[in-house]
């Protein structure tokens, strides 16, 4: 009798030994097997591209949708390259490759709960995404960049939604063009590919004084009437910071913003000293994750503390460096009087009719600087644009509120800046410009954004 139980122990053991193998894998097959499918090295996936689902702009208008085994962009260039493209040759990019898991549609059941919603609603297509960008404003950001390299963001004030994220150069998604022209497109040494709008991170220049007058004012460590002397340069132990040839004289600090004045700035950072400067960008929340826009890059906050690095990182320079997002949002927090919104660039997500998935549901405002300190700052930007070196925005049928930047870039010639809001008396859409190697911000970067205000406002 000891010897039976002991063989039916043993037969027990054993079959516990070859269940555990099946019940692994059946784990995988059916509960992990799209975990499993999105593995590098599995090349037996099946993107199942003819039940993908839409990629919509805010009005409902097709930016991507599935043609058979095709995805096809009907807007060609124009929302490249964050729209990114699907296909089976060259896999996913942009929004394309972030929203898959929402978007893809299944040809078979993957698992046990897909194969009851098809046998209950017999529906195997994935979800359309809404995205917050307007088909018409995009495409005027886009044409705005003729003949420059460059990026231009247009973000809703009240909302903090993301109208535009132009970028150029950039290219045609649909898969016969992006077949015929990929090996070129690869090795460019424009970068065609590159997402500037969202990724591109570049030193802010002479923009990031907004945040640093800003802060000098919420901080009371000076107020807009102070005076300041600039003879022109100003030396900083060995290292020597000037205002590119101009001599301002005695200068109040809204003068002082509108005419980019470096040795104010510099003073400034001084006075605020790097932790100071820190503690600005963590409050204007420029260092944080962007939770509601997929592919955003996130800041390069300086990390130099001797005094020069105060005084150059002040004016936008040392080893500060940010996306055109950043900057749009920072305008956007000055036009609203000091709150920031959190931006967004995702609406909603629809399966059918039906709303899964919301956008806006969590996202946050809090008040960066006080109304008074916002106020005297977009004084400062408005005398940029009537009389400083942004006066190319002036005398638009919309009045305009801006800073221009002209960022030393160690790789190259200067990257050209605006930032900006209008209409200034009640403002509803902010802007953000770069120009790589452009030059000067006033000469080149506002005259764009003058022109993308001036033909976005009466459509919007």
């Amino acid at each position: 009798m000891e010897i039976k139980k002991r063989v039916r122990r043993l037969a027990y053991i054993f079959f516990i030994l070859m269940i555990l193998p099946l019940i692994n894998i059946s784990r995988y097959a059916f509960f992990c097997s799209e975990q499993v499918e999105l593995l590098p090295n599995n090349h037996y996936h099946s993107k199942g591209l003819e039940l993908r689902g839409r990629i919509l702009d805010r009005n409902n208008r097709v930016l991507a949708s599935s043609e058979g085994c095709e995805r096809v962009y009907p807007f060609g260039e124009c929302f490249e390259p964050v729209l990114g493209y699907a296909n089976l040759q060259y896999d996913e990019d942009g929004l394309e490759k972030v929203l898959s898991d929402r978007l893809q549609g299944y040809p078979v059941p993957r698992n046990p709960w897909q194969a009851y919603l098809i046998l209950n609603k017999r529906n195997r297509n994935g979800d359309d995404i809404v995205t917050s960008l307007d088909v018409d404003i995009q495409r005027e950001a886009y044409n705005a960049l003729r003949g420059y390299r460059g990026a231009a963001v247009v973000l809703d004030v009240n909302t903090g939604e993301l109208l535009a994220l132009a970028s150029r150069p950039a290219y045609d998604p649909n898969y016969s063009s992006l077949k015929a022209n990929w090996e070129s497109l690869s090795k460019d040494d424009e970068s065609p590919l590159f997402n500037r709008p969202l990724q591109g991170l570049y030193p802010p220049g002479s923009t990031f004084k907004v945040l640093v007058m800003a802060g000098a004012l919420e901080d009371r460590l000076i107020s807009v009437n102070e005076i300041f002397d600039c003879n022109g340069s100003m030396t900083i132990g060995d290292y020597e910071l000037n205002c590119h040839g101009s001599v301002h004289g005695r200068i109040n600090l809204l003068e002082s913003l509108a005419y980019s004045c470096n040795v104010t700035f510099a003073n400034l950072g001084q006075r605020l000293h790097m932790s100071g400067l820190r503690r600005w960008i963590s409050c204007f929340r420029l260092d944080e994750n962007f939770k509601y826009v997929p592919l955003a890059s996130e800041m390069h906050v300086p990390e130099d503390s001797n005094l020069a690095a105060e005084a150059v990182t002040a004016i936008g320079q040392a080893d500060t460096m940010v996306s055109p997002l950043h900057m749009a949002r920072l305008a956007a927090t000055i036009a609203r009087g000091g709150e920031d919104i959190e931006p967004t660039l995702i609406l909603r997500q629809l399966r059918g009719n039906k709303v899964v998935w919301r956008g806006d549901k969590d996202r946050k405002r809090h008040k960066v600087v006080s109304s008074v300190t916002a106020a005297a700052v977009a004084r400062a930007m408005r005398l940029t644009v009537t009389g400083g070196t942004a006066s190319a925005c002036n005398g638009g049928t919309y009045s305009m509120a801006g800073k221009t930047g002209s960022a030393e870039n160690p790789q190259g010639d200067t990257h050209a800046w605006f930032i900006g809001y209008a209409p200034v008396d009640n403002p509803r859409l902010a802007v953000a410009v770069i120009l790589e190697n452009a030059g000067g911000g006033g000469k080149h970067a506002a005259p764009v954004a003058k022109e993308i205000i001036e033909n976005t406002l009466p459509i919007y």
